[in-house]
């Protein structure tokens, strides 16, 4: 609803598909069986279902009465998309749902992605605080919401995902920070090391450059004082710390001196934190995003663009860079 919101218009189609599919009565027996320790799959199962027995003929035909023919649909469920395609809806983009992980639903969401197809962060490489201008207010709700789309559009042409962080162990690692989001992968890679000496790995390589864009990107953001970040080889950064943190501040032209040809290697534990200061950190930020948008791009797959160059994202969604 927020998103709708954000954007001025939208629909929402309720189905009454409880449970994937199974009925409300049917959702509490399963709900019973996770308790004993099954996941929300193995639950349907036992009870004799399909883990997904939706089907979305009647929303479909909703929304053509609607007269919606093309849409962006808001979605982490890649099965929904080929569901309405095949009644004639064309979706031109997909809106990734941002879901806020915590202890109580971890599992939950882990099932979702590793039984269900669900495009949800499972490896995570970069934990990133953003820090506003004004630290005595911080933002609403609706501007932390817009800052994580903001996000979302930053890391989806290098096919990576945003996850909020809502913890209070976040809140208390990035201290002043107005929001804190994870960016990584859908897919289980297991260890993926792009902060240490990447010579020679291609794919290691090009995850660093990724990052580095989205990081050098943000320090452009004149709303910003300062950003800080925690790197990763797949866990979440903030669940295994050191009992002694160590923090490392630089500024612009020091996090451009890092970027430049070969950065020096980062480490796990580490709470880097770089600050913004207006006027005196553009020709910084854009010595850092030449030398990460410009170097072996083509290794990657991934097109070398210089600022204001238009990436596609989707059919007919365009971002600036």
């Amino acid at each position: 609803l927020k998103i709708i919101e954000h954007q001025g218009q939208g629909a929402v189609i309720y189905l009454k598909q409880e449970g994937r599919g199974i009925g409300l009565i049917n959702k509490l027996k399963a709900y019973s069986l996770q308790d004993m320790g099954l996941d929300t799959v193995e639950a349907n199962e036992r009870l004799g279902f399909a883990p997904d027995l939706r089907n979305y003929g009647v929303g479909a035909q909703i929304l053509n009465d609607l007269g919606v023919r093309r849409m962006r649909l808001i979605t982490n469920n890649p099965r929904k998309i080929s569901g309405l395609k095949g009644f004639g809806i064309q979706v031109v983009d997909r809106v990734p749902l941002i879901v806020e992980a915590d202890d109580n639903n971890a599992r939950y969401l882990a099932t979702k992605a590793e039984k269900l197809g669900h495009l949800l962060l499972q490896t995570r490489l970069l934990a990133i605080a953003l820090h506003p201008v004004n630290l005595d207010f911080g933002w609403s709700d609706r501007e932390q919401a817009e800052w994580l789309e903001r996000l979302c559009k930053l890391a989806a042409p290098y096919g990576l995902l945003v996850q909020p962080d809502p913890r209070p162990i976040a809140k208390a690692i990035f201290t002043g920070a107005a929001a804190i989001a994870h960016i990584g992968l859908a897919s289980d890679a297991h260890s993926l090391p792009w902060f240490a000496n990447v010579n020679g790995n291609d794919t290691l390589r090009g995850y660093r450059r990724s990052l580095l864009r989205i990081l050098a990107e943000l320090a452009r953001q004149s709303e910003l004082s300062g950003i800080s970040w925690m790197v990763s080889a797949g866990e979440n950064p903030l669940d295994r710390l050191h009992e002694n943190l160590i923090g490392r501040t630089c500024d612009a032209a020091e996090f451009a001196e890092w970027t430049m040809n070969q950065p020096p290697d980062w480490s796990e534990g580490v709470i880097y934190h770089l600050q913004i200061q207006p006027g005196n950190h553009s020709e910084a930020v854009s010595s850092v995003e030449s030398a990460a948008m410009l170097s072996n791009a083509s290794h990657s797959g991934m097109p070398a663009v210089s600022s204001g160059d238009e990436l596609e994202l989707t059919p007919g969604n365009r971002a600036k860079l």
